[in-house]
């Protein structure tokens, strides 16, 4: 190796440095958002085409294949939602918390045919922004996108017409919008459930995770999807990072 051809210094001031590569090398390298931070770790030889293919679309895409049918929202449902007790939050919060996911479904059954409904809620719940969605899939914008653009921290709520339960777009949004707190869900005949990040959190471990269990289990069906939501849920909720909390 000489210097100025093949190895630093190559130029005044020179910060450069040199390590060794072999192409069997495998390992991670470093996922960055938008404010150049570190959020988690991908494998070193995926392009980013790649993961947004692989981690992030492949839930929206498989949607409309899953033959799972909506369920038309009934006043019964509206009426008596299922509640749970939301985990750090006193029982008055959490009663209020399962009123407004009833008002959700209300909305939804009125405004937007039973399909998707989300509410992006302050988490003090002194206001909500509302976005509509269709049967299988909602994306935010207007003042709701506003909102989660914003410092603030949220907590959104939203309802699945299938009545199935959290989606892997669901776990990867929660994951990736670092000023949601909460991620809750109520299906159509009324069952809640809800997604809550600790003080334990950590979002690169978390990342890292759900990539690694991705690659082990390569789910590419309705069942499989469910499994990995599930044993991924699972271990979030038994490292203390994110809360999982339903009707048992």
């Amino acid at each position: 190796m000489e210097a100025g051809i093949n190895s630093p210094p190559f130029h005044p001031y020179c910060r450069c440095t040199t390590c060794p590569y072999f192409d069997d090398m495998e390992g991670y390298r470093a996922s960055r958002n938008d404010e150049g931070k570190t959020v988690y770790e991908v494998p070193a030889n995926m392009t980013y085409e790649e993961w947004k293919e692989k981690f992030i679309y492949v839930d929206k895409e498989n949607l409309k294949s899953r033959g799972r049918k909506k369920t038309p929202i009934s006043e019964e449902t509206i009426e008596t939602p299922q509640g749970i007790r939301y985990y750090g939050m006193n029982k008055e919060k959490s009663e209020k918390l399962n009123q407004m996911h009833g008002e959700l479904l209300k909305y939804a059954k009125e405004h937007n045919n039973s399909n998707e409904v989300a509410f992006v809620i302050k988490d003090d719940l002194s206001s909500y922004k509302t976005q509509k969605g269709s049967s299988t899939q909602l994306n935010f914008s207007g003042s709701a996108l506003d909102m989660l653009g914003t410092s603030q921290k949220l907590y959104i709520a939203h309802n699945h017409p299938s009545n199935a339960s959290f989606s892997m777009h669901d776990v990867l949004f929660l994951l990736e919008n670092n000023n949601v707190e909460m991620l809750s869900l109520i299906t159509n005949n009324g069952k809640i459930e809800a997604l809550i990040k600790t003080a334990k959190y950590d979002k690169i471990l978390s990342g890292k995770v759900y990539v690694a269990l991705y690659n082990k289990m390569q789910p590419a069906n309705d069942a499989s999807r469910d499994r990995f939501v599930d044993k991924l849920l699972s271990i979030f909720d038994a490292k203390g990072w994110i809360k999982w909390k339903k009707k048992k």
